[in-house]
This record gives structure tokens, C-alpha cells and sequence, in this order.
């Protein structure tokens, strides 16, 4: 059995929204024997996946399986290689920064916990 990245992509469906369409792509672990396995889990899991569900407004939102659009075998990655890129829209590029910022600082300093806690 092999470890394969995947990536599964959904459609956000929302009646009363007014915004553009949105998309959640999502990188998943699998393991498989072959590619093709990989795939067929892929496929299966985002079935599993999907959803339809009553928000906060009462209003129904679903999360609709698209198509498995990726899969990567972890052995072909060699280091640096990029496996995940999104591009963001923000109306307001300083909050978007200083989200960014204190999320890097939480990460960094789990890391140095953990670290800690190990020794």
C-alpha cells in the first residue's frame, strides 16, 4: 500500500447567495495500492463528503461532490515541491495580513511545544 495526495473538489451551493460561486477544494491522504485505487477512493470519499444542511439564516446550504481533480504519489514529491496554491481575494489586505501573522505565530509556537515536550 502507497500514500496518494488527492485533491477533491466541491461546489458550495447557497440559494439566496448574491456572491460568486464558491469552491472548496480539499487535499486529501489516501492510502491505495495503485493510482487507480487512489482514485476510485478519492471518488468515494467525496461522495461520503457531501452534504446538505440548514444554516444559521434556516436556509439549505450543500456541499456538492465535483470531481476528484488531482492525485499525487508522496514518492514522486521531492522536497520544496508545491502541493497546495490559492489565490485570496480581501477587501482589506492589512486584517487579511495580521490574521496571517497570529496564525504563523499560534503554529510557531505549538511547534515549540511540542518540541519541548519531546525532549
Amino acid at each position: 500500500m502507497h500514500w496518494y495526495i488527492t485533491k477533491i473538489v466541491f461546489q458550495i451551493l447557497q440559494p439566496s447567495s448574491n456572491s460568486n460561486a464558491e469552491f472548496d477544494e480539499q487535499l486529501c491522504m489516501l492510502r491505495a495500492s495503485n493510482q487507480q485505487e487512489a482514485f476510485a477512493k478519492a471518488e468515494q470519499l467525496g461522495r461520503k463528503k457531501s452534504d446538505r444542511f440548514l444554516n444559521h439564516k434556516n436556509e439549505w446550504i450543500e456541499w456538492k461532490f465535483i470531481a476528484v481533480t488531482e492525485i499525487k504519489s508522496p514518492g514522486d514529491i521531492e522536497d520544496g515541491t508545491e502541493i497546495y496554491s490559492r489565490i485570496e481575494e480581501k477587501e482589506n489586505a492589512a486584517l487579511y495580513l495580521h490574521i496571517i501573522h497570529q496564525k504563523s505565530a499560534q503554529l510557531q509556537q505549538q511547534c515549540s511545544l511540542s518540541l519541548l515536550q519531546v525532549d
